[in-house]
């Protein structure tokens, strides 16, 4: 008989549910994420302690991590390739250990 209980079974809010019930929704998202597209910072200068002059300028690194968030979101990068390299004597080992251990 299956578990009711079972984690498929329940009908629970994703954590996606719950960023949404926050606020925290796409459209707010896209947002956040064309204001960091756009991102200035103020740059103030200075002399003998006092500032003299301020100025907007463009905030490259916020603009340049933006421009790669998009570009992941949209799926324009191909799937990272993560590879997993094992002897054939790491997995021996870990078998006998595994044998070993529910021997005791």
């Amino acid at each position: 008989m299956a578990d009711p209980l079972s984690p498929d079974k329940l009908d629970l809010p994703t954590f996606a549910d719950e960023l949404n019930t926050a606020g925290v929704t796409s459209d707010y998202l896209i947002n956040k994420l064309k204001e960091e597209l756009d991102a200035k910072e103020t740059k103030f200068f200075q002399h003998e302690g006092l500032v003299t002059e301020e100025r907007d300028v463009i905030a490259w690194g916020i603009r340049q991590n933006a421009r790669k968030d998009a570009h992941k979101l949209k799926g324009d990068y191909p799937a990272e390739k993560v590879e997993h390299t094992v002897s054939l004597e790491d997995k021996l080992r870990a078998i006998h250990e595994k044998r070993d251990q529910t021997n005791k």
